[in-house]
């Protein structure tokens, strides 16, 4: 099978894939107890390309990862053919996971480590659109490190037939986070047909990565990047814009628990 290449008119993007990719060389590498220094000193290469290597700030040939590999003495088959697997298929962007071969992208590639947790452990800020009760995805309440910004429907509050027990449920964990210094929750008064049938979605930051936009539908888990990315950014900036300020939020969500206990 031919290795797939990138379009030629897309600009190099710090993807999913490369920076997991460059979290595996480092892991791999700080399990032998080397530097880079030593790294550059072995290969006769700049400390500094190494570093670019590992944060995907640069795509990174087979070549260059096969050298590692043998640096590091991975000698696992498997390992090896996955790591140098997914350097063919570091440019690809977006994931869409059906859930029907949880392994593999719609395109056949490996990507079974782009998963909710895994950006929820590196992001540094998550921000929410809701339009149904409960909030998914959010970080462990147990470890609250990352700062979440929650933009709700005002629909979302008033449960459907049949929905009571669940709504409920939701209800009083909305109250509970509301009440957390991490979170910051608007809720979206009346809001447009348009904004609630797209359904929710949530956008992931980091430090020195891209932000990732994520939607779950009925096809499935989305991971997006790039471009699309940024418009959904652009789309929860104006509906945080066209929320309601933060206190005359946590008065709508309180009442609407209360109507429910």
């Amino acid at each position: 099978m031919p290795i797939p290449a990138p379009p030629a008119d897309q600009p190099f993007v710090r993807t999913l894939r490369a920076r997991w990719l460059g979290q595996q060389l480092r892991a791999l590498r700080e399990q032998r107890g080397l530097t880079l220094a030593d790294v550059a000193a072995s290969t006769g290469r700049p400390q500094g390309l190494w570093d670019r290597f590992e944060w995907a700030d640069w795509p990174i040939s087979r070549g260059d990862v096969t050298t590692l590999l043998d640096l590091y003495r991975v000698h696992d088959v498997q390992l090896r053919e996955r790591l140098l697997t997914i350097v063919d298929h570091a440019w690809r962007l977006h994931h869409w996971d059906t859930g029907d071969h949880p392994d593999h992208s719609e395109d056949g590639a490996d990507a079974s480590f782009i998963t909710l947790d895994w950006l929820i452990r590196q992001a540094t800020k998550m921000q929410i659109f809701a339009t149904v009760l409960p909030v998914e995805p959010l970080p462990s309440t147990a470890d609250p490190t990352v700062p979440v910004e929650l933009v709700i429907a005002e629909t979302a509050l008033r449960p459907e037939p049949g929905d009571a027990l669940v709504h409920q449920l939701g209800s009083g964990r909305l109250t509970h986070l509301v009440s957390l210094p991490y979170v910051q929750v608007q809720v979206l008064a009346n809001p447009t047909a348009r904004q609630t049938t797209t359904g929710g979605f949530t956008v992931f930051r980091f430090h020195h990565h891209p932000p990732v936009a994520y939607q779950h539908t009925l096809a499935g888990h989305h991971y997006l990047e790039g471009r699309i990315a940024d418009r959904t950014i652009e789309a929860y900036r104006a509906l945080r814009t066209s929320a309601l300020d933060a206190g005359t939020s946590h008065q709508l969500i309180e009442k609407a628990a209360a109507q429910r206990t």
